[in-house]
């Protein structure tokens, strides 16, 4: 075996990647084992299964381990103190109390700031030991308060932190190798794209070792950064802010502002974007710069009595523009019009569709789930292109971990009393799921291998009929416990999807990163699966080859309704991560009121009474 890449990224969502011989073997983010939502902390979950299922166990088959990070403090501080076992980072519990309330005024103060900011990794019921808190706090400190002092505390740790995760993962430190954060966000779309080709590469989050965008070119199989923004004039932080202003949890509810955007007035929104538009600029070489870093307070002092709707409508209406802006400076300046777009910010898909409708934009590609589980896919190809590999492209996105019948029956064998099942082959399977759904009943399916990132692509997904627009109130109130603003959206067969989608430029949509203008059609068959107010949709083209269990379900569903979509949202309970495992999905149906699941070959539904 030659050519094995590890890649840990350790920041919020915590994930893990296994490439050999440059073809992705493993992704998956230690969030489906430890089930907490987002969790930061170290990944040995995650890592222990990638060895052990690829490698055998043995960690002597990996050429390089690839930190996307330069930051080793981060890395190191998370290994050192077993933060798996005590970190509850993901729910960032702590933040969402401390912006309530008189408490938002301490952040005027540059230390206040901080101590947010530190506040953000462990939640309040997950405390680390003072003298483990104390160190965090003093890093962070150090660096935003006197970057020098910082910088130096940062070096003489360096050696230390190498040391522990050598020990940590049983791997000689010489095959460590650490990128910067932007560049790993960027280059994750090389593992998807054409990459003979030249592209204009985009990487927007809230931060990422310093910076919180980046524009950088692939050329002939060379990658250049030309512009950069700081983390302290950035647009996803302040996308953030706004969203623990609103009420609700930075680094995870930014899509519920999204959702809420469009039920706002236009004149409304407009009238509080001129405060954001005054707030952070893009200057004339192409960056941005924040006006205040105490933009907490500057929320207060101007959007204060404001309605909610009419601050996310926006913040939303104000991101669209100034990256639509940006990227048409650049496009212009470069003369290069085939575009990728990573990081956490681009998770906003109506921002993704701004960009997509650039006048003169000849290719667009947004890297699925972009936030920070994207990072260890372009650590992995940074790795190979280190030990001269040549990589195989990515398309299904079904690299995460997968339950044998026998381990599902065995378990099913446990929990009799509460649960039927029968086995049933995949196009029996399908036949009936489709009947429920045409009967409309909710179905879960929790079958093959994980998918990937943030958003279900039919393998731990809930299903039903999107023709039936109660269903959203099924789902919100019985189920998922999502806010009545958020839309749901839809599957559709690959070869049906442009009559559901305006779609002109033919664009595949197969990962749900990006929305469109719905179609007449749409409206009128899939309404519980498009916003209800802007009637935009989300898409999931199911294409046969890449999940035929998936794609067989809403073929025969088709077959008896007429109908190519069904409504797809993840299958969990709100503020969990997706299912994983059989257990995971039972958890789920215990606490909802969920009948039916799709467990490998199983269908499994509660008994009556």
């Amino acid at each position: 075996m030659s050519g094995v890449v590890l890649s840990i990224g350790v920041t919020h969502n915590t994930t893990v990647g296994l490439s050999i011989d440059g073809d992705v073997k493993c992704l998956l983010s230690e969030e489906r084992i430890c089930r907490v939502k987002n969790a930061w902390c170290w990944p040995k979950g995650a890592i222990k299964y990638a060895v052990d299922t690829y490698l055998d166990g043995d960690v002597s088959k990996i050429d390089k381990v690839v930190f996307p990070s330069i930051d080793l403090f981060f890395v190191g501080f998370l290994n050192a103190h077993n933060c798996w076992e005590k970190a509850k980072a993901g729910s960032l519990d702590y933040w969402h109390e401390y912006l309530k309330g008189p408490n938002i005024a301490k952040l005027r103060s540059k230390l206040g700031y901080v101590m947010a900011i530190c506040g953000t990794v462990f939640s309040r019921d997950y405390r680390l030991k003072a003298s483990v808190n104390f160190e965090f706090i003093i890093h962070n400190a150090s660096l935003m308060l006197f970057p020098k002092l910082g910088k130096f505390l940062n070096k003489t740790r360096k050696k230390k932190y190498i040391r522990q995760l050598e020990n940590a993962l049983g791997v000689d430190k010489n095959k460590f190798i650490f990128l910067h954060h932007q560049s790993a966000h960027n280059m994750a779309a090389l593992y998807f794209i054409e990459n003979s080709k030249t592209y204009l590469m985009f990487s927007m989050d809230g931060s990422g070792d310093g910076l919180s965008s980046s524009v950088a070119v692939w050329k002939n199989g060379s990658y250049k950064v030309i512009s950069s923004s700081t983390d302290g004039d950035s647009l996803g932080a302040l996308y953030a802010g706004v969203t623990g202003f609103l009420g609700m949890k930075p680094l995870e509810h930014e899509f519920k502002v999204m959702g809420l955007a469009p039920y706002a007035y236009r004149k409304d929104i407009e009238r509080i974007k001129r405060f954001f538009d005054e707030l952070l600029i893009m200057d004339e070489n192409g960056s941005f710069k924040l006006k205040t870093k105490d933009y907490a307070i500057w929320l207060l002092e101007h959007l204060t009595y404001e309605r909610f709707d009419n601050i996310a409508g926006a913040i939303q209406l104000f991101t669209e523009e100034l990256i639509v802006k940006w990227i048409s400076y650049w496009i212009k300046k470069t003369g290069i019009k085939s575009v990728t777009l990573g990081g956490g910010t681009f998770m906003n898909v109506k921002a993704a569709k701004k960009v997509y409708e650039i006048p003169g934009l000849n290719e667009l590609f947004v890297i699925p789930s972009s936030g920070d589980e994207s990072l260890v896919i372009g650590s992995l190809y940074f790795g190979n292109n280190i030990l001269s590999q040549n990589t195989k492209k990515i398309t299904r996105l079904y690299l995460g971990r997968e339950f044998s019948d026998d381990y599902i029956k065995n378990y099913l064998e446990t929990i009799r009393e509460r649960y039927e099942y029968e086995f049933l082959p995949e196009d029996e399977m399908a036949v009936r799921a489709a009947r429920l759904l045409a009967d409309n009943k909710i179905v879960a399916r929790c079958a093959g291998r994980e998918e990937w990132g943030a958003r279900a692509l039919g393998n731990r997904s809930i299903m039903c009929n999107a023709k039936h627009y109660k269903n959203i109130d099924v789902l919100n109130q019985y189920i998922k416990s999502r806010d009545f603003w958020m839309p749901f959206t839809p599957s559709i067969l690959a070869e049906d999807v442009n009559e559901y989608i305006v779609n002109p430029r033919n664009m595949l949509a197969p990962y749900m990163c990006i929305s469109f203008d719905s179609t007449e059609k749409a409206r009128e068959e899939i309404p519980a699966a498009i916003h209800p107010k802007d009637y935009t949709v989300r898409p999931q083209a199911v294409l046969k080859e890449w999940n035929p269990g998936y794609y067989k379900i809403i073929s025969e569903f088709k077959k008896l309704t007429g109908c190519g979509a069904i409504l797809n949202t993840s299958f969990n309970l709100h503020g969990e991560p997706n299912v994983g495992s059989p257990e995971d999905a039972i958890h789920t149906l215990d606490n909802s009121k969920l009948e039916y699941v799709i467990l490998g070959s199983f269908l499994v539904h509660k008994i009556a009474g």
